[in-house]
């Protein structure tokens, strides 16, 4: 069964609005009469049409997805977060050893926290088993 919408244009009076358009369903087979208005029936767009519709709507989701990632990161600025860069090379972190020290405090002074043996080995390696001298300034062994 197939069918077709007929289209009625009826214009209004003067300064009653716009025009108004009445839609009419006709039966398939049914040849309207020679007195109605021609019956419009819709055509399938090119494949073109298409893939532009496409094109556009996937860089306006491109667009919206930056505007949105942006948008984050303002507001995570203006809330004082830090911001997404990572964090650039800090000082290195020091150990300044007081009498009674030991590497393992100076190791758990330095990485709170962490396991501090990897540290108290790398230390014991570089020193090669010299005992700490008060005043001494311990740094974060070079990986």
């Amino acid at each position: 069964m197939t069918a077709a919408v007929a289209i009625h244009h009826r214009p209004r009076p003067a300064g009653r609005g716009p025009a108004r358009t009445r839609l009419r369903l006709v039966a398939g087979g049914a040849e309207p009469s020679p007195s109605a208005p021609p019956v419009l029936v819709a055509r399938r767009l090119p494949a073109a049409t298409y893939r532009r519709r496409r094109v556009a709507a996937g860089a306006g989701a491109a667009i919206a997805s930056l505007v949105m990632v942006v948008a984050i990161g303002q507001a995570g600025r203006v809330l004082g977060s830090p911001s997404l860069a990572a964090p650039g090379p800090g000082p290195s972190p020091t150990f300044v050893v007081e009498p009674g020290d030991t590497l393992w405090e100076a190791a758990l002074t330095m990485a709170p926290g962490r396991d501090p043996r990897p540290l108290v080995d790398a230390w014991s390696r570089a020193r090669r088993g010299a005992p700490l001298r008060p005043g001494e300034v311990l740094r974060w062994p070079a990986s």
